[in-house]
């Protein structure tokens, strides 16, 4: 009877299941400050459509899979969107 627990013993440890990582300790990233963000969108937008900084518009920035978009519009009514990476540095500029 001993002779037939051991084996039994074994496959039941090989059936254990391996420990997952603890996604609790995952980094927190935090965006660079929105003004920066802000400016370097302003920045892009401005060259992208040939108008005076100060004549484009933002909304409040938005958070989706560890990346941010800030929306805006220049004083013509044309409509972007400023992506950034999960730290606050620009990406990409699209026009909506």
């Amino acid at each position: 009877m001993a002779g037939l627990l051991l084996p039994v013993g074994l496959l039941l440890a090989g059936c254990q299941s391996a420990s997952r990582p603890d996604h609790t300790t995952s980094r927190h990233f935090t965006p660079a400050p929105v003004e920066m963000m802000a400016a370097q969108c302003r920045d892009q937008v401005s060259r992208r459509y040939n108008t005076k900084p100060d004549t484009v518009v933002f909304d409040a920035p938005e958070a989706f899979q560890r990346s941010y978009e800030m929306r805006g519009a220049t004083q013509h009514h044309e409509r972007f969107t400023c992506t950034f990476d999960d730290s606050g540095k620009f990406m990409s500029l699209s026009m909506r």
